[in-house]
């Protein structure tokens, strides 16, 4: 089980997903459901109303309401804004997370699922290369990350869409499309199209450069930590003090 290899739960975990309604999440949803019934816990899902489109409300409804069915407890957060002109995806993204995990802490939730698959950890390190990021970003989306005592897991990185669509017809749930993900405005669009061009040894070229820098940023890491053992004294008053030679 991918999830118990990531990660260590108490007993009887309580666990949030963050869930758009599309084949990758609405799978985890699913996956995830099955988890927390094997682990005596419970499963709630957050669904954004991004408030961009004139039918994004019944979408949210819809999602939500797919969720129910299902014995899974949804709520409906919806992002409160002006008119936007510019960044559309990134204000989204940004403001859909930050709504979660604000909903998270207020209920107190720990644990939040989130749907990134191998294709989107390719995708990432595709376009951060072209940025020319070093190591931090090159590693790219992590399995598990800790912000402000909130875990975001991440448990589909080593499975491809393919497959997320598959748990989803084996489920035969009917997924929803964004359209957005066939604007080629968009830079991920872009990068989704030129990788269905190549051959599978390209991805898994790339999943060799993403381990690699994986392995790199984890020595430096470790030598950083053992640094700080032997070459700091803390006080118990919140200061340190290094040893010079």
């Amino acid at each position: 089980d991918e999830l118990n290899k990531i990660a260590k739960f108490e007993n009887n975990p309580e666990i949030g997903l963050a869930l758009s309604g599309g084949s990758d999440s609405l799978a985890l949803m699913y996956l995830a459901k099955k988890w927390v019934k094997k682990n005596n816990g419970k499963l709630i899902a957050f669904t954004v109303d991004h408030n961009l489109k004139k039918d994004s409300h019944k979408i949210a409804i819809k999602v939500q309401s797919k969720a129910i069915e299902e014995g899974v407890l949804c709520k409906i957060l919806t992002w409160k804004h002006k008119r936007l002109f510019s960044k559309l995806m990134m204000l989204a993204r940004v403001n859909r997370y930050n709504l979660i995990f604000q909903e998270c802490r207020k209920i107190g939730i720990y644990h939040l699922l989130v749907a990134h698959h191998l294709d989107d950890n390719l995708e990432t390190y595709h376009m951060r290369s072209l940025r020319g990021l070093n190591m931090i970003g090159l590693s790219c989306i992590p399995a598990v990350r800790e912000i402000d005592g909130l875990r975001i897991i991440r448990p589909l990185l080593k499975f491809e869409k393919k497959r997320l669509i598959d748990t989803c017809s084996y489920f035969k749930a009917e997924f929803i499309q964004d359209q957005n993900n066939n604007d080629l405005k968009f830079e991920r669009v872009k990068v989704r199209k030129y990788f269905k061009k190549k051959k599978s040894i390209f991805k898994k070229r790339i999943m060799e450069e993403i381990n690699k820098e994986k392995n790199s940023r984890a020595d430096i890491e470790n030598r950083l930590s053992i640094f700080f053992i032997k070459k700091l004294f803390f006080f118990p008053c919140g200061i340190f003090r290094i040893y010079r030679n």
